[in-house]
């Protein structure tokens, strides 16, 4: 056994959330129903292009974040938050010889406030991996750092999620009946005589106001993390190691 070996197992559990988060989302997009309405193209898009006669409008119904999307969320945050206390804690025990109980991995926006940790929730730690763990601090750049803090230290709340869905399409024009059968076929405006296929794709971004896609972010997150407990392994197997 390894003394990380339960900073790793939450680890493990985190990329369990991240796989049904992938396919909550998955199936968030598919549920998205587009309201397509055609216009004809405006003169300035015809003459650079003859054959572009019409323009697609894709709304989207409103369509909420599924609630187990965030409490799986939330689990995420709170097994990677964990996978970093250990770590913090395993640092303190060997490196103190005791175990101290406020061990916990800061993650803070500001040198000053990393500063304060020192004595509590770093307290026994070597001055090489205070310096280590500072080095992914949100105030240096750290960017899953970042991403991490979004949470509520006190409580472990986050903050709203918003959908931001979108649609990539391509029209194809031909006379009526042209499209018998297929999906998201339209009159064409001001000419009954044609029809419109809009072929499309759908995305979802499911985010923080403001923010990058969630499941991107938290599978860099986990990426990131697992990278540096993997260099904290080595160094307490009595390897070096470069965070």
């Amino acid at each position: 056994m390894h003394p990380l070996d339960g900073a790793f197992e939450r680890m493990d559990r985190a990329l369990e959330c991240l796989t049904e988060l992938e396919a909550i989302q998955k199936s968030h997009e598919m549920d998205q129903v587009p309201i397509v309405t055609i216009h004809e193209a405006p003169e300035i898009l015809k003459a650079a292009d003859p054959e572009r006669l019409f323009i697609a409008e894709i709304e989207f119904a409103g369509l909420d974040v599924p609630a187990t999307f965030r409490s799986i969320l939330l689990d995420a945050f709170g097994h990677l938050r964990a996978a970093l206390d250990e770590l913090v804690a395993v640092l303190a025990r060997q490196e103190s010889g005791e175990v101290q109980d406020l061990a916990q991995s800061p993650l803070e926006r500001s040198a000053d406030l990393f500063a304060r940790r020192r004595d509590t929730s770093l307290k026994g730690v070597s001055d090489v991996h205070i310096a280590a763990i500072e080095a992914l601090q949100p105030y240096l750049g750290g960017r899953w750092a970042e991403f991490l803090a979004e949470a509520n230290e006190d409580d472990g709340s986050l903050p709203d999620i918003v959908t931001s869905p979108s649609a990539n399409y391509r029209l194809f024009t031909g006379r009526s009946g042209s499209f018998a059968g297929l999906p998201h076929v339209y009159e064409a405006p001001g000419s009954p005589s044609l029809e419109v296929h809009v072929e499309f794709s759908l995305e979802s971004k499911i985010s923080f106001p403001g923010g990058r896609p969630l499941v991107y972010s938290l599978d860099e997150a986990e990426s990131d993390i697992r990278a540096v407990l993997e260099g904290f392994r080595r160094c307490l197997s009595g390897a070096c190691f470069h965070v």
